[in-house]
């Protein structure tokens, strides 16, 4: 992945080859790297509090980064706060720290869903705007807000709809054929 980046940006190819070799694969590969060395972790409950707090700072500092720090690499804006927030809450589950609400675990359920259609909502609802000539803070505003909605709700039917029974129908064909 790391030769991929490094090359991308100098060869610059086209089309989905160059999401491919682009620097932001390398934000993938350390989400594998930390799945691969999470299991074999061990951290305090002191230690994965700190780590909460920590990316408590990371999350605050993504918001801020783009405006105050605008010459950063993506990766360090967004990318090494996201793997710090993520490690956060697989220590704060791991110590028994984590949110219990069946909305936000419907939410999480879905979020492979949701990351795969989200492009589509958040664009719908791009092009309704334009098309209907609104523009400032308030549109901004609203169009957020139905962004998030749409893309939680088209990612909760995409989930539940479509990728929890297929998983279920495929669970019970291999356990079948064991």
């Amino acid at each position: 992945l790391t030769a991929l980046a490094v090359w991308g940006p100098w060869a610059r190819p086209p089309g989905l080859a160059g999401f491919y070799t682009s620097p932001l694969i390398l934000e993938f590969g350390a989400g594998m790297v930390l799945g691969l060395v999470w299991p074999r972790l061990s951290l305090s409950r002191t230690a994965s509090i700190v780590l909460g707090w920590t990316a408590l700072g990371a999350f605050l500092f993504m918001l801020v980064a783009p405006t105050v720090a605008a010459g950063l690499d993506r990766a360090a804006i967004f990318g090494v706060p996201a793997l710090v927030m993520t490690a956060a809450a697989l220590a704060l589950e791991k110590v028994g720290l984590s949110v219990r609400l069946p909305g936000l675990i419907a939410l999480g359920n879905a979020s492979y869903a949701i990351y795969l259609s989200h492009f589509l909502v958040t664009q719908a609802v791009i092009m309704l705007v334009l098309k209907a000539g609104l523009h400032g803070p308030a549109t901004a505003c609203l169009a957020g807000a139905a962004a998030l909605a749409g893309v939680a709700a088209v990612g909760l039917a995409v989930h539940y709809g479509f990728e929890a029974p297929i998983d279920r129908r495929l669970g019970r064909a291999a356990r079948a054929n064991s």
